[in-house]
């Protein structure tokens, strides 16, 4: 019994000691396969990298960059302040710094002009002045022309959406939403610059700014007067504990009244525009077609004899 006890015992030790130690092989092996696996990063030649790199973006970015930074270290904080509501007036279509905006206009007054003119005056320096001079102007005019067609389309826009995002905020608020919801749902359902206006008023109030300040900024931002009435409006309900409801239904009725009244003017304003077209370009061409044959023939008439 004792010798089967000792021989239990021995077995019991060498089984221990060999799981014990196959443990340490095993994490050996591990430790091993880890490390072979591990790869050496490859340098980078920091040289070769720039050469890769297109030409245009190691020639032209860094001018241009250098450029935009004197730019912005050199101009009135008033002016950049101004470009900054212009461009937010026509929904920075272009995704626009208003730093880059003065520096593509500088560019094209300043640089573009002043390139032309060095590069003329040798051959006809009169000429050279005068030309530089028209490009300078047409690149002052161009950008702004630019935001100005942007910003008067956008205001269209605005003024033709707005009756229906009126009205879909109002059937919202009266079906129990709360005001933020209702926004939200109209800027998920309605698109264009309507949507991203809200959009961004939401996220303004998540930001924790007052309600009244950020509509008030939203009916500056806009630059469209009935949007600026609608959320003067929103305010002064809210000051004084007035039915959201009830203001919205009034305004959306308002809205959708001025949007048919200017449809109105313009049909009454289209026959006068059509004035112009009839005379300069339909009543010549009626003309030929009728009298044209019959001068033909009293030409042949009395010139065969």
């Amino acid at each position: 019994m004792a010798i089967a006890l000792s021989v239990l015992a021995f077995c019991t030790m060498v089984l221990t000691l060999r799981t014990v130690f196959s443990q340490f092989d095993s994490g050996e092996d591990l430790i091993a396969r880890r490390l072979k696996t591990l790869t050496v990063a490859p340098t980078v030649d920091l040289r070769k990298v720039e050469l890769s790199a297109p030409v245009w973006e190691r020639l032209v970015v860094p001018p241009v960059r250098w450029f935009v930074e004197q730019v912005s270290k050199r101009t009135p904080r008033q002016i950049l302040d101004e470009t900054r509501a212009k461009l937010e007036a026509a929904g920075n279509p272009w995704n626009m710094k208003p730093v880059t905006f003065v520096a593509i206009k500088a560019l094209l007054t300043l640089v573009v002009p002043g390139c032309f003119l060095v590069l003329t005056a040798p051959f006809d320096p009169r000429k050279g002045v005068f030309f530089a001079l028209c490009i300078s102007l047409a690149g002052y005019a161009i950008p702004e022309f630019a935001v100005g067609r942007k910003r008067t389309q956008r205001d269209k826009t605005i003024e033709k959406d707005l009756p229906d995002a009126l009205d879909l905020l109002t059937i919202s608020v009266e079906a129990g939403l709360g005001f933020d919801s209702a926004l939200a749902k109209v800027a998920e359902r309605m698109g264009g610059p309507i949507a991203k206006m809200f959009d961004h008023l939401l996220a303004e109030i998540r930001l924790g700014k007052p309600r009244r300040e950020a509509l008030r900024e939203l009916g500056r931002r806009a630059g469209v007067r009935d949007l600026a009435t609608v959320a003067s409006a929103i305010v002064q309900a809210d000051q004084l504990g007035i039915n959201i409801g009830s203001v919205l239904r009034i305004q959306s009725d308002l809205m959708r009244t001025k949007r048919r009244q200017k449809a109105e003017e313009k049909a009454m304003k289209a026959p006068i525009k059509m004035v112009l077209p009839l005379v300069v370009f339909i009543f010549p061409a009626l003309f030929v077609i009728l009298l044209g044959p019959a001068v033909v023939h009293v030409i042949t008439t009395f010139g065969g004899r």
